[in-house]
């Protein structure tokens, strides 16, 4: 099974966890990222996760997101096809990144786009 994990489960372990919908969330996403390293799920990568990352204001959550971006089995580059899609999808009402991410799983084939 093939997923793609938008930035935000990616930053979500590292969210203030008192509130239980954002606490279960980051379980979930830990959880996600376990199934990877043994095995059962192959998680996908692009360039729009890097430029999120690469950006992330908080420098040691930026090192950490780096090293579970290192799991990666496929990485989606930069392209005008993905742009191209992308501007598709925001007729849609799926804006700026969001709609780089979709753009990217669909063009990785993910079983999973994960948000």
């Amino acid at each position: 099974m093939k997923v793609y994990l938008d930035a935000c489960v990616y930053n979500r372990p590292f969210d203030d966890q008192k509130h239980p919908r954002i606490a279960v969330e980051a379980m979930e996403a830990v959880l996600l990222l376990s199934l990877v390293e043994v095995g059962k799920m192959r998680l996908v990568g692009s360039f729009a996760l890097k430029f999120e990352n690469d950006n992330n204001p908080h420098v040691m959550r930026r090192y950490m997101i780096d090293d579970m971006m290192n799991l990666t089995e496929e990485w989606i580059d930069f392209s005008d096809n993905i742009m191209s899609r992308a501007q598709e999808i925001e007729k849609d009402g799926i804006m700026g990144l969001d709609a780089i991410h979709l753009a990217c799983a669909e063009a990785a084939q993910a079983d999973y786009f994960i948000t």
